[in-house]
């Protein structure tokens, strides 16, 4: 649905990509429902999904409308493509041409990947998918590289995984992907979108493993980290220990290790 393109267009990452503004979202959506744009991409598509195989309201039939209204600049032409004949969208001014143009470059690439997540396939040919998705349709701003990295980072984790395995290539369907990747992708909650442009004080477990540009840690004297251990008498762990029991200085020191490598510019450490 029209709408569903609308609330993707809305992403910043997606916006930049295809050079989109905020303020144009609006001509964009007057121009799908002036071209008469309500469901389905193709006649294929809307066929697959049970629907009479048509291409009446579809993306493909409003963005040619938008496509030979660009073009043709006589008003009242049709064209025609065999037995179909398509209508120019009458209404778009010379001032539109290169945002219908935007349009249709983010449409052929957006159509283009859906096309692509139809067809099951092994794990590690869905990864290769997902990583061109990526470029296909996101740029990230300075301040968000870090969460491209991150989803370059889980799908070469992934395939990594599934190579060590050793198991054989399985047929993956698109449902059975998203089964796959469930909270492979998750973040922390203390992270917001404002947050990412700035500064954040916490201890090391708040932001644990979200990457920054700049981390700073303060207080680091001798014997001041890992903090001592405050043990009640009633922890059973501690009388004997065992293999695996839970130690909160180790906690501390995997915290801070993970911090370290959090730092993607610089890491400044402050003691007395």
């Amino acid at each position: 649905p029209v709408e569903d393109v609308m609330k993707f267009l809305e992403l910043e990452c997606v916006q930049r990509r295809f050079d989109f503004k905020a303020q144009e979202l609006s001509d964009i959506e007057t121009l799908c429902q002036t071209s008469q744009i309500r469901w389905g991409i193709d006649a294929h598509h809307r066929r697959n999904e049970g629907q009479p195989e048509t291409d009446a309201y579809t993306w493909l039939q409003g963005l040619k409308r938008i496509a030979l209204g660009a073009a043709m600049s006589d008003q009242g032409q049709s064209f025609s493509t065999g037995d179909t004949q398509w209508v120019p969208h009458d209404d778009i001014e010379a001032d539109m041409f290169e945002l219908a143009g935007r349009l249709l470059h983010f449409a052929t690439h957006l159509f283009a990947a859906i096309e692509s997540f139809n067809t099951p396939c092994p794990l590690p040919e869905w990864t290769a998918r997902l990583d061109q998705a990526i470029d296909w349709l996101t740029e990230a701003s300075e301040q968000a590289q870090f969460l491209k990295r991150r989803c370059r980072d889980v799908l070469n984790a992934i395939r990594a995984s599934f190579d060590e395995s050793g198991s054989p290539p399985h047929t993956l369907s698109l449902e059975g992907l998203k089964t796959s990747l469930k909270g492979q992708f998750d973040m922390a909650q203390s992270v917001s979108r404002s947050s990412l442009h700035a500064l954040q004080c916490s201890n090391f477990q708040s932001l644990r493993g979200i990457p920054a540009r700049v981390v700073m840690f303060l207080g680091m004297d001798d014997n001041a980290y890992p903090h001592p251990s405050a043990h009640s008498t009633l922890d059973l762990t501690l009388s004997p220990r065992w293999i695996g029991d839970s130690d909160s200085r180790d906690e501390q020191r995997g915290a801070l290790l993970d911090a370290i490598f959090a730092a993607r510019d610089a890491l400044v450490v402050f003691y007395t």
